[in-house]
């Protein structure tokens, strides 16, 4: 169990664990964050919780969609809100509250083709949120969109001058 942290990221270092306790791309900020690994608690993989009211999820560059996985102690009960910000993080795109939480943990997820900057989780009830599975996927560069279209004229273009140069 690794506790106390106000901030997670793939460079983190706690109670001489770490790095990558977190993946690339994300900061988690937070009071008195926790990460336990797979088995504590009887957890089926490494989880994430935040001894406080809220959690800020950041992405590196936006993402245009994430999901994870949110569970409760077993035998208590809570409930979640999840505040989703624009790639400013400033910007609310969507609230959802009262998210039951249980044992085992539920799902859930989000897109937008805008991009999403930052996530918010807030708890009520005995305990914070666990958060375990979190992937996103990040909007793709569009150098890198643009490159690979370019690349792929080229070839044609060559592929159309080699045909007719063979006629």
């Amino acid at each position: 169990m690794n506790t106390g942290a106000s901030s997670l990221d793939s460079t983190s270092i706690i109670n001489s664990q770490g790095p990558n306790l977190v993946s690339p791309g994300l900061t988690f900020t937070g009071t008195s964050l926790q990460f336990d690994a797979a088995g504590w608690y009887n957890a089926v993989s490494s989880e994430l919780l935040f001894n406080g009211n809220t959690m800020n999820i950041t992405f590196a560059s936006p993402t245009i969609a994430f999901g994870l996985d949110v569970r409760d102690f077993a035998g208590y009960s809570s409930t979640m809100t999840v505040t989703i910000y624009a790639p400013n993080d400033t910007t609310v795109l969507n609230t959802y509250s009262g998210i039951s939480l249980s044992n085992p943990a539920v799902f859930f997820g989000y897109q937008d083709p805008g991009g999403i900057g930052m996530v918010t989780l807030s708890g009520s009830g005995s305990w914070s949120p666990i958060i375990t599975n979190l992937t996103f996927v990040p909007i793709p560069e569009p150098g890198t969109d643009g490159l690979m279209a370019g690349g792929l004229a080229i070839m044609l273009a060559v592929a159309m001058r080699r045909r007719k140069s063979a006629d």
